[in-house]
């Protein structure tokens, strides 16, 4: 018993002394104030799976909240931890776009005792695909998006458009500032934590306007290296991208590693457990200056005052 109570009471002092930061969403925008603690103990009253290609649920909480709870899974045990180290990262450069991000467990006797009885055959056909530990499953939980609206963003014919308004010689069409200015620190982000999947078809989603987009979905992100079929695309359009935005470039720059370190710091769930391994800190590192590069030599070639066309 003694060894259980120490790391209880370890995760309890952690939590107690996180900065407030790691406890509300802080950055403003449409998260600004979320509950991540909430988030994290608040008691579920329904399952209901929602994955497509891979194993998530819509959980109901008992206070009226929603969550996405992405649950560890044999195939890929580190991928809801991908997706709070991409939260954590898209906080660190003021993305207020990315929706908020902890870590949940819940007993799997409990998911299937409050499994939403419509989808009982699909959760049966997802329940062998996630990691078990003693009975728990530890995953994590994304804040639910409400007014999700699909876009035609990700279309080849489309992202020509865009792209080229991000050019600093391109048409600047009928795209609104604030959705260009989303665009172009996406294709920045995307890059810097390896996301090979946002154009692979219903992954770039907006608000209902249309002029802000929506960054989520980052279970197959990180990693020691990119494939080069993945790798390609991804430097293809960080290259075409010569509009960038100032705030975004000087938070990136500040990023170095011990500021990753920080933003990585444990979740107070798993205390000991890193959120990336250190090859996967060093390939953000790697790619981190290969996109200061890229904009260095922008602002040689075309100057700041037209490279920095958004804050």
């Amino acid at each position: 018993m003694v060894a259980p109570m120490r790391a209880l009471l370890v995760s309890v002092v952690l939590l107690l002394t996180l900065p407030l930061a790691l406890r509300a969403d802080r950055r403003g925008g449409p998260f600004e104030g979320v509950d991540l603690e909430a988030m994290r103990e608040a008691p579920a009253r329904e399952f209901r799976p929602v994955g497509t290609t891979s194993v998530v649920y819509r959980v109901r909480l008992a206070e009226g909240g929603l969550i996405a709870f992405r649950p560890a899974q044999s195939g890929r045990p580190r991928g809801h931890l991908a997706e709070l180290a991409a939260y954590r990262i898209a906080r660190a450069l003021a993305m207020e776009n990315v929706p908020p991000v902890v870590l949940r467990k819940e007993p799997l006797a409990k998911i299937d005792r409050l499994l939403d009885p419509r989808f009982e055959e699909k959760h049966q056909a997802l329940r062998s695909k996630i990691h078990v530990r003693a009975g728990w499953v530890v995953g994590a939980a994304i804040h639910w998006v409400p007014d999700l609206t699909p876009s035609k963003l990700d279309k080849p014919e489309v992202r020509e458009g865009w792209l080229e308004a991000l050019r600093v010689e391109g048409a600047r069409g009928e795209h609104s500032p604030s959705l260009l200015r989303d665009l172009s620190r996406l294709v920045f982000y995307d890059y810097l934590i390896g996301n090979w999947d946002r154009m692979s078809g219903g992954n770039l989603q907006t608000d209902p306007s249309g002029e802000r987009v929506y960054v989520r979905d980052h279970n197959l992100t990180f990693g020691e290296s990119l494939a080069p079929r993945h790798e390609r695309p991804l430097l293809e359009r960080l290259h075409r991208v010569e509009r960038v935005s100032r705030g975004f470039v000087e938070r990136l720059r500040a990023l170095d590693g011990p500021a990753l370190d920080r933003a990585l710091a444990p979740d107070p769930l798993e205390p000991h457990l890193a959120i990336l391994e250190e090859a996967e800190k060093r390939a953000v590192l790697a790619r981190r200056r290969a996109i200061l590069a890229h904009v260095d030599a922008l602002v040689r070639r075309h100057g700041e005052a037209r490279v920095y066309a958004f804050d």
